[in-house]
């Protein structure tokens, strides 16, 4: 799916443990560093999608209204993208277009 809004999206996350229950940690920890070294321009808006349920890990109360929780059998769908768009931490597009299943799949780049 393409998104013409400025955006930042984690394609790494420092490397721990998949076993280990703590992806929300790492996810804020990745926050407060962009922070500590972006001062001027600092991450406040954000939409963490897994098939996790993140807010129950270590560090998950920071995904508490940041978090939309995907199926590992389906990935994203256009539902749960568009609840991604609807929390509120995401941008407003410009010129919305509709989300469906088949634009979710697209590559993007």
């Amino acid at each position: 799916m393409r998104l013409s809004m400025p955006t930042t999206v984690l394609t790494a996350i420092p490397a721990r443990s998949m076993w280990c229950a703590e992806r929300p940690q790492e996810i804020v920890d990745w926050i407060r560093d962009h922070n500590r070294r972006n001062g001027g321009s600092r991450l406040t808006n954000y939409v963490a999608i897994d098939d996790r349920v993140l807010p129950n890990e270590q560090g998950g109360e920071y995904m508490r209204g940041h978090f939309v929780q995907t199926r590992m059998a389906t990935g994203l769908s256009a539902e749960r993208a568009q609840e991604a768009v609807r929390s509120g931490h995401l941008p407003a597009l410009p010129n919305p277009q509709p989300i469906t299943d088949e634009s979710v799949k697209q590559p993007v780049g």
